[in-house]
């Protein structure tokens, strides 16, 4: 009985971090919409992966579908990503852009109506150090559909690398806080979580409210990139309001309402076409358990992408070819003495000769001469017909001492 507790026991502990790897999130996103692709190498090679400590890249993303005949539909998004590191400061801004339009058959003559709309602005800038980083994090987000006509936040936090296999995988998580001051769309027929005493100026007219938020936010992420074909990523972010709560249901009073948990869940897969091109799916899931207005509480799609990739930092040059080897050629440096050589050197001797030989005509009865000059010996024969001069030198040198 014992051992079968263990088993289980071990099969829960496996179960569970099976199950935060598959959540886990590739990109520290934003509170309602991610940002896809941010795994640092995700396009290229594995064999040319290594841990990003300096990289300069651009990414774009852009995805779309067209629908007609007895459903008439438009949409489209694109996300850009910015990403300069330099040591162990990073910078990143990203945006992220869907807008969708359709036809109501209804109201067919009306054409093409908007129905969907939310874009997401952000920047954020990190220090690391070692697998850990503190990061701060200014965010700019609307989405009038869910009742979200402006949203600002600043956040600020602490990153954790659990595991991190340089360019190839990594599960990391994050930590910290959120400050937001939202502007809320509503109805007087659901006037949501508006400040006491706010209500519609005009029945059936939407109508505007600010709200301060104060979060605490946690962030799991997990990116893999071990194969050179696809790499998969996917990416989960809770939000708490702590000063949501406790807020008054207006629909039943002296009732609080459910408290203010915000849940965004991200996967994608992308597939590499070349090392600028992949192709990907998406899916984005955003869940409020207490939705603005009469806004529903659950948003998601799936996106189908084309995604570009582009590092500007310059390969590495070359390496230089080696010399070659050349003993005998001018170019070569000659080798040091020896300090350990004796003060004396061997002597050396050199020594020139050098003969010379002409032919002359000489008067018959000429005497034969022989005059010593220097090395140098002449010869006329008497009577002869010729003269002959052999002369020789000799030089020997000693070097001196050193």
């Amino acid at each position: 009985m014992s051992n079968h507790v263990t088993l289980s026991k071990l099969s829960l502990i496996a179960f569970s971090a099976l199950a935060c790897a598959a959540l886990a999130p590739s990109t520290a996103v934003a509170q309602d919409i991610a940002v896809s692709n941010r795994t640092a190498n995700q396009f290229e090679a594995v064999a040319a992966r290594a841990e990003a400590t300096d990289e300069h890249r651009l990414r774009l993303q852009a995805g779309g579908a067209l629908v007609e005949g007895n459903s008439r539909s438009l949409s489209a998004n694109i996300a850009t990503r910015y990403q300069l590191r330099r040591g162990a400061n990073e910078l990143t801004a990203e945006g992220n852009l869907n807008l969708g339009f359709a036809v109501n058959q209804m109201m067919a003559a009306a054409g093409y109506q908007r129905n969907a709309e939310n874009y997401l602005l952000r920047a954020r800038y990190d220090r690391y150090f070692g697998d850990n980083s503190i990061w701060v994090s200014p965010l700019f987000f609307r989405d009038t559909f869910a009742g979200f006509a402006a949203r600002t936040s600043g956040q600020v936090g602490y990153l954790r690398n659990f595991y991190n296999d340089p360019g190839r995988r990594k599960f990391k998580g994050e930590f910290g806080v959120d400050l937001t001051y939202e502007i809320l769309e509503f109805t007087a027929a659901a006037p949501a979580r508006c400040p006491t005493g706010t209500a519609a100026g005009m029945a059936g007219m939407p109508n505007q409210c600010g709200a301060l938020a104060f979060m605490g936010r946690i962030y799991l992420g997990y990116e893999d990139n071990t194969s050179s074909m696809f790499s998969f990523n996917a990416g989960l972010e809770t939000l708490v309001n702590f000063l949501g709560l406790a807020t008054p249901n207006a629909a039943t009073p002296g009732v609080n309402a459910p408290p203010d948990i915000r849940v965004n869940l991200q996967t994608g897969l992308a597939f590499k076409v070349s090392d600028f091109f992949s192709v990907g799916a998406q899916y984005n899931l955003r869940a409020l358990v207490q939705p603005v207005g009469n806004a529903q509480s659950l948003d998601h799609n799936l996106l189908l992408t084309i995604n570009f990739s582009h590092s500007f930092d310059a390969p590495p040059p070359p390496a230089a070819p080696a010399a070659p080897a050349c003993p005998t050629c001018p170019e070569c440096p000659t080798p040091a003495a020896d300090a350990t050589a004796p003060a004396t050197a061997p002597v050396t001797t050199t020594t020139t000769t050098t003969s010379t030989t002409s032919t002359t005509t000489t008067p018959a009865g000429s005497a034969t001469v022989t005059a010593p000059s220097g090395s140098a010996t002449v010869t006329t024969p008497v009577g002869g017909a010729s003269t002959t001069t052999t002369s020789t030198a000799t030089a020997t040198t000693t070097p001196t001492p050193r």
